[in-house]
């Protein structure tokens, strides 16, 4: 039986009536709902993930593994919230909050992972019997006693579902509801339900750079672990220690965890297209992402779209993505990652070092449109570059735009003589540099 709640919704932010938005009832269905009718619901993919602003699949493998343990305890989990959308193949839902906990479960129960060294019992449900039989899913051993299993099946998961009224609403749930910050880190609150083309830029650049790209922003859960961001102790996805930031050493485990990546990305981006002269902060990306109650976020976030829509998005996330790709090769070609090809003794959390180092060769490569010539060379400049070039003030919060332009300066003029003219013309290219200067 479900019980009905009608939430009444106002908002009262302006006495302009043009702008106002009515007072609307919206259902909200709110029930508990077995592990294994959640199992079938996932097998007809029945569950979607919005990549606009959902997190990336992140959680270890001790966390999936605490989450099944309290399921076996029996102790209460947290609701999941749930969206019904109307898709191309009917009703569908999405998944607001919980979907750590369903690609946990459902993940369990397809033999990813065990816990307490044993696997789930798949002659437990018809389903998995079924998979088993036919040959989906091979069974691992030794498995849970079957008594276990059935009563992990039958727990009831509590579920909310509401009738979604289009896709800002769903979005201004997801934020709202993470709003307080315990379960989200600053950069995923900033780019949750952001529908701005700076945001886009980030995003899309963020996932090709990570190796989490996806041809569309929606899709089903089943689909997200080949594109999840795991450790080690999981064969599949994408290992955490794989990915070019921690591969590199430019920030931790946890600061990927937390999308510190992304706020690189997205201090690079605001400044090649604002032109420069943009400070590095908090309180600055709120603003760049229209994320703040301030006076100036208005001005700030749309003067950036406005540059945007100026240069086109596709050119700027090329010229980046391009800049990002010969980095890579300069120091994949070094035989070491990038922090011990900056330092004597590897330092921890350079990420405003790789700022300096990719606005130069993006000055290089991009704004005066030249080509490696000399590898060997440029790498042997670039050697401890970090401890003998760029000198960058201790600490971190704001990052001035003085101390950026002095250093990246700086290191292009050291590097310099390891850059010709190409004689490839970019139209595409040659069009930003153009527009950039408007």
């Amino acid at each position: 039986m479900l019980n009905r709640i009608n939430i009444l919704m106002n908002n009262n932010e302006t006495n302009n009536t043009k702008n106002k938005v009515m007072a609307t009832a919206k259902d909200l269905s709110i029930k508990g709902e077995s592990i294994q009718s959640l199992y079938g619901s996932y097998l007809s993919r029945q569950y979607l993930v919005n990549r606009r602003y959902q997190r990336k699949l992140v959680w270890s493998l001790e966390e999936k593994r605490s989450f099944i343990d309290s399921i076996v305890k029996g102790y209460p989990v947290p609701l999941v919230l749930l969206a019904e959308v109307s898709t191309e193949k009917g009703k569908q839902l999405e998944i607001i909050d919980g979907m750590q906990r369903m690609n946990a479960l459902m993940s369990f129960i397809d033999q990813e992972y065990d816990i307490a060294g044993s696997y789930f019992d798949l002659d437990t449900m018809a389903d998995t019997k079924l998979l088993k039989d036919n040959g989906t899913i091979t069974q691992k051993t030794p498995m849970l006693e079957r008594e276990v299993c059935a009563n992990i099946v039958r727990y009831q998961i509590p579920l909310s579902i509401f009738q979604e009224a289009g896709t800002s609403h769903i979005d201004e749930v997801f934020r709202r509801l993470n709003s307080g910050g315990r379960h989200l880190s600053n950069q995923e609150l900033r780019q949750a339900g952001v529908l701005s083309k700076f945001a886009s830029i980030v995003r899309k650049l963020a996932s090709n750079i990570r190796g989490d790209a996806s041809a569309k922003d929606i899709l089903d859960l089943n689909s997200m672990k080949n594109i999840s961001i795991t450790n080690r102790n999981l064969d599949y996805g994408i290992s955490i220690e794989d990915i070019f930031w921690v591969k590199n050493n430019i920030i931790s485990k946890e600061d990927l965890r937390q999308s510190k990546d992304e706020e690189i990305i997205a201090d690079l981006v605001a400044w090649v297209v604002l032109g420069k002269g943009i400070r590095s902060s908090s309180e600055i990306l709120n603003e760049l992402y229209g994320y703040s109650v301030s006076t100036d976020t208005n001005s700030l976030a749309s003067n950036l779209e406005i540059q945007i829509q100026k240069i086109n998005e596709e050119i700027i996330i090329s010229n980046v993505q391009f800049v990002f790709d010969t980095l890579i090769e300069v120091i994949n070609s070094s035989g070491k990652n990038f922090n011990s090809l900056l330092f004597d003794n590897q330092q921890a959390k350079i990420g405003r070092y790789f700022q300096i180092v990719f606005l130069s060769f993006y000055q290089l490569l991009i704004d005066e449109g030249l080509k490696i010539s000399d590898n060997k060379g440029l790498l042997s400049l670039l050697d401890k570059a970090g401890d003998k070039i760029i000198t960058l003030a201790a600490g971190g919060g704001n990052w001035s735009a003085k101390e950026k332009q002095t250093q990246s300066d700086a290191l292009c003029g050291v590097i310099r003589g390891k850059f010709i003219k190409s004689e490839v013309n970019d139209p595409a290219r040659n069009q930003w540099i153009t527009k950039g200067h408007l």
